[in-house]
């Protein structure tokens, strides 16, 4: 059984002493008496039960609490749409380099760390793994043309005198029988030429224009009364005009090529000399000829090299008019009726210059 509250309060009324009134928060505190005697030990009252705390009214419009046992904590959903994002991390602060400035010995070690100079690199890294474009040239196909111009000459004219073929004539019971000579034939050619070329063959057509200049002479000559001069000295002349095909070989396009080309064509003659024939006319022919040449192309204009030709002449002869040597003309005509200008393979040799053009 619980003791009377009055009771209780009659305890500690007795035990902790009647209260003091109320002082003036003004006047001084009393002086402490050092004969002031202590005052005695409080005695410890019981301890009271604890009171039952009521439960809190709920309010019905307040949301009700979320699951979970009592202490624990709650978790949450991420914010509904429209809720601003949180706020994005600050970046990492750069690393700084340390400070060697004042650090002999850091700044040997950096120094060491750091390389001075970059790495070389070799030709492969610098082009990677992809292939080099094809360099582009000049294309070795097409159409091209040349026009050149030639000084030839032909060791062997073909004239009779020129191989020792001497006349010897018995006038009257005389015996002439001079010497002779021939020079070689020295002419001139010009061509044209134009063809295709399939990178370093091609070929083409061919037309020639060439001349050339014989001397044939008796020596001495013989003293026959009335002997016409040009009986013992004979000027003999040929001009010619043909054309054929050849097939040429060249290096590729640049600014020095070599060229060479050889084929067949033809050449028609026409002769002219100082003779007065017997009939009044001129002498002409047609010869086959087969041709060369070899040369450079420099800077694709200019064309230098060595063309030559062998042709095939026939046998050609000058009757000359005797008329005027009088009683002697019989015997002299004789030897001197048919004499050879023309005869057989001839071969001329020349060095040639020009213009080339395209391929």
């Amino acid at each position: 059984m619980l003791p009377d509250p009055w009771t209780l309060a009659l305890v500690a009324v007795v035990v902790l002493g009647a209260p003091e009134p109320p002082t003036d928060a003004s006047a001084a505190p009393p002086a402490e008496s050092p004969a002031a005697e202590a005052p005695a030990p409080a005695v410890p009252a019981p301890e009271a039960p604890p009171a039952e705390v009521p439960p809190a009214p709920t309010d019905p419009s307040a949301p009700a609490p979320a699951e979970g046992a009592p202490g624990e904590a709650v978790g949450t959903f991420p914010d509904a749409a429209g809720a601003a994002p949180a706020p994005a991390a600050e970046p990492a602060p750069a690393p700084t380099e340390p400070r060697t400035w004042n650090d002999p010995t850091a700044a040997t070690a950096a120094a060491a760390a750091t390389p001075s100079a970059a790495p070389a690199t070799s030709t492969e890294d610098e082009l990677g793994d992809e292939p080099l474009e094809p360099v582009k040239g000049k294309d070795p196909k097409g159409f091209g043309m040349a026009m050149v111009g030639a000084i030839t000459i032909s060791p062997a004219s073909g004239h009779a005198w020129a191989s020792g073929g001497c006349p010897v004539a018995n006038v009257n019971g005389t015996v002439y029988a001079p010497g002779c000579a021939a020079t070689p034939a020295v002419g001139v050619s010009a061509e044209g030429r134009f063809g295709y070329m399939w990178g370093l063959f091609g070929a083409e057509l061919y037309g020639q224009i060439a001349g050339d200049y014989v001397n044939a002479s008796l020596n001495p000559p013989p003293n026959v009364p009335g002997l016409p001069s040009y009986v013992t000295q004979m000027h003999l002349g040929r001009f010619g005009i043909g054309g054929g095909g050849m097939a040429r070989l060249k290096t590729p396009p640049g600014s020095f090529r070599l060229s060479t080309g050889a084929g067949v064509g033809f050449l028609y003659r026409t002769i002219f000399s100082n003779v007065s024939s017997l009939d009044g006319s001129f002498q002409d022919y047609v010869a086959p000829v087969l041709r060369a040449d070899v040369g450079v192309v420099m800077v694709s204009v200019l064309t230098l090299g060595i063309m030559g030709w062998v042709e095939f002449a026939p046998t050609v002869t000058i009757a000359p008019d005797l008329t005027a040597a009088g009683p002697a003309a019989d015997e002299l005509e004789m030897v001197l009726g048919n004499t050879v200008a023309y005869s057989g393979t001839q071969a001329f040799i020349g060095v040639f210059g020009g213009f080339a053009f395209g391929k």
